[in-house]
């Protein structure tokens, strides 16, 4: 209080030196109004003067305010000089008094410090060794556990007080920092001991091997549990902190600060840093096993320089891997398969097999990354790689596309069919994978597609897809990659039916030349036989989904043989039925080919695969119908509908498919029916 009157009474003086100053000024402008009024006075107006006198009563009222004020300072300022004389050996008092208790409270703190230390070394802390159970400890008399845990309870009362050597003991990355005071010296001779067999010239602090001092810190981490739950715990809930959490905390800093010094010398050797990142990432996961609610190293991997290293690192070694797959000599074989009630329905390949694996293992390593942006990084590489392991298949195929049903082209076939099931079974189980596990995050890791803008299918639009989470709320970033693999593996799947149809109709020349409409009726004959001329198809036909059915997963399988028996409908139909002319006789011959030859090779695939072939079925129906039916039924569909309403032609139209569904016609439009009632004889006319 002493300490703002002065304050205030010096700035008082000094203004009232001003104000002298300005009433010096003043009365010299007086002074000389007072000349020029007289002057004035016989020229000016009353009011003027009046103005001018009003004036001088202000400043001489000023002056007198003045003078008091200046008697007031002057008699405030010797009555409090005494108070001023018996307050600053006050404040000397004070200013010593604080620094002795600064000075024994600092003393007294580091008596408590080395008290707690001996006693530690009494007990034989740190308990390192992996044979020092907790029963051995016990060994150690219950005076001296309760004598360290009576000093630890007053480091822990002291724990907001500074502590004289903490700048010396302890060096904490500023993730994994605020160590209490009792853990600071808890821990201090494990970080002696890590500092001398990681940090100096010992052969143990090789920057080959840092699996050395982390797996050195994980034991550390597991050996002193026991003792920590009964004798530190007890005394680290009056300061609401679980001692085993902060205890893998301390010794998680001396990693991170080791991995900071390391992992710049290893920029330049990609075998050594790669190694490195291994071993963090298998301490990390190791971590989490043993201390549920773990610290984290992760963020030496996230340094910019560093995580750009780590991208370089994993893609380098992620395409010389797939340059090896590929040269591989078993590469397009079948290394394993799943089967299902003992058939197999999924062949793997060896390559497909090694893709898969570096592109998991890779998801296994980044997804320890908390920050979504780190990740997307990697999924982005992901991306690329998956790009650069299409392009290289389409490589692959145009390679082996002379023998679209060999063992290679089929083996590239079941890879791109494998790994788009890998793609496809990531978009329900991979977090990262999900748009809306982004939503949350800074907008500068969303990139937005422009609205009504088509995506593009190249590398990068790929990119920028894994960024567009917005736009992407009801799929996934693996939409557009996945389309590509569906697009070429329908590709290949349309080559392999290509050629199984041109070489079935290389063998088909003589059997569309049949004489139908000269044949005798199946009557005729002791014993039906099929078309000596359709066998040569039939065995091409049945040898070459043979081989596809032995080299092709079921589902790619499933397709070749559906298309496959699609287009051999399709074949019958237009080059056989409607370029032939057919009596009762061919009509027959051509049904008993069709049911004992044709139906027999894809039924061993599907009991319902006759449905395929129903058009060609339902047209021998036509060809065989007696002459009366046939004749009634193909007048009702030549019926001229011109000239009526839409809607009687709709009902006349209704009519005629009801008729050909009443002689078990369901699959043939009218036109189609009209067209095969003109292939036969005996309607034709």
């Amino acid at each position: 209080m002493l300490t703002n009157i002065d304050r205030i009474v010096g700035s008082e003086i000094k203004n009232l030196g001003k104000l002298e100053s300005q009433i010096s000024v003043l009365t010299a402008s007086i002074s000389s109004l007072e000349k020029k009024i007289d002057y004035w006075t016989l020229s000016k107006s009353d009011s003027i003067f009046a103005k001018l006198k009003e004036s001088q009563e202000k400043v001489n009222q000023l002056l007198i305010d003045a003078e008091k004020l200046s008697v007031l300072i002057e008699g405030f300022a010797k009555d409090s000089e005494p108070l001023f004389c018996e307050l600053f050996p006050l404040i000397d008092q004070v200013i010593s008094a604080q620094n002795k208790i600064n000075y024994y409270q600092l003393l007294e703190l580091g008596k408590c410090i080395k008290s707690v230390e001996d006693v530690l070394v009494e007990i034989g802390w740190p308990f390192i060794s992996t044979n020092q159970s907790l029963e051995n400890v016990k060994r150690t008399t219950d005076d001296d556990y309760k004598k360290f845990q009576s000093l630890l309870k007053i480091l822990a009362l002291l724990n907001n007080e500074v502590d004289p050597d903490s700048e010396c003991i302890w060096e904490m990355p500023s993730s994994i920092s605020g160590l209490s005071l009792p853990m600071r010296h808890l821990t201090k001779p494990l970080k002696k001991r890590f500092e001398y067999h990681f940090s100096s010239n010992r052969q143990t602090n090789d920057l080959s091997r840092p699996e050395l001092y982390l797996t050195q810190v994980l034991d550390w981490c597991k050996s002193p549990c026991p003792f920590l739950s009964e004798w530190v715990q007890p005394v680290f809930d009056s300061i609401n902190i679980d001692s085993k959490e902060e205890f893998t905390r301390a010794l998680c800093g001396l990693v991170v600060v080791k991995l900071n010094h390391d992992l710049p010398l290893l920029y330049e050797d990609d075998y050594l840093f790669g190694h490195c990142i291994d071993e963090i990432l298998a301490f990390e996961r190791e971590l989490r096993v043993s201390v549920h609610n773990q610290p984290s190293v992760h963020e030496t991997l996230t340094g910019e320089r560093t995580l750009e290293k780590w991208l370089r690192t994993e893609k380098k070694y992620a395409i010389e891997k797939m340059d090896a797959m590929l040269s591989s000599d078993t590469a397009w074989l079948s290394t394993s398969g799943v089967e299902f009630d003992g058939v197999t329905v999924l062949y793997v390949t060896e390559v497909a097999e090694k893709f898969a694996k570096t592109l998991l293992a890779m998801t296994d390593r980044y997804n320890v990354l908390p920050q979504v942006e780190h990740r997307l990084q990697f999924l982005d590489l992901q991306l690329e790689l998956i790009e650069d392991f299409r392009i290289r298949m389409l490589q692959m195929k145009n390679e082996f596309e002379d023998q679209p049903l060999g063992e290679s082209f089929c083996g590239v076939l079941n890879t791109l069919h494998y790994v788009t099931l890998i793609l496809e079974d990531w978009e329900d189980t991979t977090l990262i994978l999900r748009p809306n596990s982004s939503r949350q995050e800074p907008d500068g890791a969303n990139l937005e597609l422009k609205s009504g803008e088509e995506p593009d299918v190249t590398l990068p639009a790929l990119k920028v897809v894994s960024k567009s989470l917005d736009q992407l709320a009801e799929g996934t970033v693996f939409d557009s990659i996945i389309e590509l693999f569906e697009k070429f593996e329908k590709d290949m799947v349309n080559l392999i039916v290509d050629t199984i149809l041109r070489d079935v109709k290389d063998r088909s020349a003589y059997y569309r030349k049949n004489r139908w409409q000269m044949m005798f009726s199946m009557k005729d004959y002791i014993q039906p036989c099929l078309t000596p001329n359709l066998c040569k198809m039939l065995q091409a036909l049945q040898g070459s989904l043979q081989r596809a059915h032995q080299r092709l997963s079921q589902k790619v399988f499933l397709d070749v043989w559906k298309s496959v028996g699609s287009r051999v409908n399709k074949f019958f139909f237009e080059e056989i039925i409607l370029e032939n002319r057919f009596n009762e006789g061919g009509a027959e011959q051509l049904e008993y080919d069709i049911k004992n030859g044709l139906l027999p090779i894809f039924g061993q695939y599907s009991i319902r695969s006759s449905l395929i072939f129903s058009k060609i079925q339902e047209s021998c129906l036509i060809l065989k119908m007696p002459v009366g039916d046939a004749f009634l039924l193909k007048e009702l569909l030549t019926r001229d509908d011109a000239g009526v309403s839409f809607r009687l032609s709709y009902a006349e139209t209704s009519e005629k498919m009801k008729a050909l569904r009443e002689h078990g016609i369901y699959n043939l439009s009218v036109q189609d029916a009209l067209f095969v009632f003109d292939r036969r004889l005996t309607t034709s006319l």
